[in-house]
């Protein structure tokens, strides 16, 4: 743009100089010039010499204004790289932040897992001192309940702990007492009669204490049946005397088989005994 006007400058000053120079031609006509101040320089001259200072002023004006520009450019161009360097500085900073904020983060979740992994090992530590505590109480419980029997049940105890010992059938020492039975005398016979009769008395003898064995179990069972309390039932299972017990679980002497609405059931030696809440049996129990 400024080329443009400095062109325009020029074609209007050579415009301007040959009018000039047509008016100073028509002055005179074939006469001589006026002479200048001192008659030394021509009219003509002056002119020349005021448009070529003009346009060298011009011309000086114009290069000046260049170089003006060239260094309001160069600014421009510093200013640039400036705000460049002061984004890029911004971005990194940005960066740097979101990467400590990242570091946090981590170390935060870090933590949280480290501390998630301490109350869990904590809580299982709580669980097996509990189990054991409750191991512990329940083993007192047996003791105590031990200590709390009266003799005679101690006493059925121990014939309940005989009877469930294993009893073998007639062993080798009587077989071979007994006689060939294709022998047919008389003492034979009668030896025979005697050790079939010894036979019988022994097998009756073992019935006999089987049945005083299994009477005593009735006994020891009654005895402790009338000690059992029906405290609660929820979900199937029984709250008897304070322990919860579930179906096919065993009762002291007693296996529990059938739960109710109002009542439990108990299998033994002497039958099914039914336990009852509240209201049908008279005893105060918790529901």
């Amino acid at each position: 743009m400024k080329k443009i006007i400095f062109i325009i400058s020029i074609f209007t000053i050579s415009v301007f100089a040959e009018s000039t120079m047509d008016k100073i031609n028509s002055i005179g006509q074939g006469e001589e010039p006026q002479e200048a101040i001192g008659g030394e320089v021509s009219n003509m001259d002056i002119v020349k010499e005021r448009i070529k200072q003009k346009i060298e002023a011009r011309k000086m004006k114009e290069e000046q204004d260049s170089a003006k520009d060239e260094d309001l450019e160069k600014e421009d161009a510093i200013d640039i790289e400036a705000q460049k360097e002061e984004v890029l500085k911004k971005e990194t900073l940005k960066k740097e932040e979101a990467l400590k904020k990242e570091e946090a983060l981590k170390k935060e979740e870090a933590l949280k897992k480290e501390e998630a992994l301490k109350k869990e090992a904590l809580k299982k530590e709580e669980a097996l001192k509990k189990e054991a505590l409750k191991k512990k109480q329940e083993a007192l419980r047996k003791e105590k309940e031990k200590d709390n029997l009266t003799p005679r049940m101690k006493e059925f105890q121990k014939l309940l702990i005989k009877v469930k010992k294993r009893r073998d059938g007639i062993d080798e020492a009587t077989l071979d007492i007994l006689k060939n039975p294709f022998e047919d005398t008389l003492d034979v016979k009668k030896a025979k009669m005697a050790e079939k009769k010894k036979i019988e008395d022994e097998q009756q003898a073992k019935i006999e204490k089987e049945q005083a064995e299994v009477e005593a179990q009735k006994e020891m069972e009654n005895q402790i049946y009338k000690k059992l309390n029906l405290l609660g039932i929820f979900d199937n299972r029984v709250n008897i005397n304070g322990k919860w017990y579930k179906i096919n679980e065993k009762v002291f002497e007693y296996t529990l088989t059938k739960v109710h609405r109002g009542s439990a059931v108990l299998s033994g030696a002497s039958g099914e005994k039914t336990l009852y809440l509240r209201g049908q049996n008279g005893k105060i129990n918790i529901q």
